[in-house]
């Protein structure tokens, strides 16, 4: 990402792999790479990325004046920093004097998020909240067929795309006015929708072309963050390795299988050890928390919720099989 205009490629950048589709005039086509849970390609396929490739060269093949209309809102508002160099951030001026001084390094796609995230916090700025990116099709209720990209397989009933009357079967054509050609596609719209807004959505299907509008309200943008390779650098940092306890060992901890046990595999971080946190205690409820977490969930959810100054963190954890109450607190300064 050194030196990379970021205005011109904006897409998703914890992503594994993306794709941009430009025209020679710089107009954005389509993107491609999606992600949304541990499986870093599980939306994505040859296959699929074809697909939208072949779309794609149609649609630049037989480019009409009058198309710029679908495609000139493919890149979103000006960002502030234009470069990732240029981000005031301790963890881009970290890799730019490692470059500096002849170490191997460079700016990940996911040191974007990290550089923003500490200019945020210089700021007074910060919102876990606004981790929140590129949401899926299923936060509005629809899962999209993975090769097409826009052929919707599954309307979630009760969801606001079940509400707006959508079904099954249907080609989404263009969501606010941009065409769709991949999920990414999608999830670039809905990365720009506000949390309370009404999002049209054109569709092609069985009985032809029809038009429909979903309403989205406040925390429909709620996901698993716990993928994320940005999340990590939110704080919290515990300095915490811990790996989930599989089902033989909950039975012989007589722990059901959806409540939390999780191994505490290596104990890092200053904050962690001073409140007596040891390698090999299971920590079976942290907070009011006491329902199954992966790995990723459990840091994902002490970023969202323990982010403030001297945030306390209760943990209870089994150590030699014996219960144990301990405390953590976090000076997240």
């Amino acid at each position: 990402m050194n030196g990379l205009d970021l205005n011109r490629f904006q897409f998703d950048y914890d992503q594994t792999w993306s794709v941009m589709f430009f025209r020679h005039d710089g107009t954005v086509l389509a993107r491609y790479g999606t992600r949304g849970d541990k499986d870093g390609m599980s939306y994505n396929s040859l296959q699929g990325f074809t697909n939208t490739l072949r779309t794609v060269l149609d649609v630049d093949q037989n480019w009409q004046p009058q198309m710029q209309k679908q495609y000139g809102d493919k890149l979103g508002p000006r960002v502030q920093h234009s470069k990732a160099d240029d981000i005031p951030s301790e963890t881009i001026s970290r890799i730019l004097a490692n470059e500096r001084e002849g170490r191997q390094s460079c700016i990940h796609c996911h040191n974007v998020y990290d550089g923003l995230r500490d200019f945020a916090i210089s700021q007074g700025d910060y919102d876990p909240a606004k981790r929140y990116k590129y949401p899926l099709p299923q936060n509005i209720g629809l899962h999209v067929d993975k090769v097409s990209g826009t052929k919707i397989t599954k309307v979630i009933p009760n969801s606001a795309a079940a509400k707006a009357g959508i079904a099954a079967g249907q080609q989404i054509t263009r969501m606010n006015g941009q065409a769709i050609h991949s999920i990414a596609d999608i999830q670039f719209v809905l990365h720009h929708t506000g949390e309370k807004a009404n999002i049209k959505i054109e569709l092609d299907g069985p009985n032809g072309e029809t038009t429909a509008i979903i309403s989205v309200s406040p925390g429909w943008r709620v996901a698993d963050i716990g993928w994320r390779a940005s999340m990590y650098g939110m704080p919290p940092k515990p300095g915490l390795w811990v790996e989930a306890a599989d089902e033989n060992q909950k039975r012989e901890l007589g722990i059901a299988q959806d409540k939390l046990a999780l191994n505490v595999r290596g104990v890092f971080g200053n904050d962690v050890r001073r409140g007596g946190l040891k390698k090999g205690d299971v920590i079976v409820q942290f907070g009011d928390e006491t329902a199954h977490h992966s790995e990723g969930t459990f840091h994902a959810h002490l970023r969202l919720n323990y982010y403030t100054p001297n945030a306390r963190l209760p943990l209870k954890v089994i150590r030699d099989g014996r219960s144990v109450d301990l405390t953590v607190t976090f000076p997240n300064k």
